[in-house]
């Protein structure tokens, strides 16, 4: 996870089928975008942790990375 004001990078590598959790994230995500196809990825936000996992169908075998825009 990389992490620059008001977004972070998730990368999940091709192996990881996953759901993606971040814990103690302060900021509410606000959206998460999928940087090579530009789709939206559904996501949860509870108690300071969010969650998500990119579809099958989105997914390649490079790593695939997830912006995610955080409220000011």
């Amino acid at each position: 996870m990389k992490k620059q004001e008001n977004v972070i990078y998730l990368h999940a590598f091709p192996d990881f089928q996953s759901t993606i959790k971040v814990k103690e994230l302060k900021q509410k995500p606000v959206k998460a975008v999928l940087l090579r196809t530009g789709d939206e990825i559904d996501f949860t936000y509870e108690n300071n942790e969010l969650r998500l996992a990119i579809p099958g169908k989105l997914r390649t075998r490079q790593v695939d990375v997830v912006k995610v825009y955080l409220e000011k």
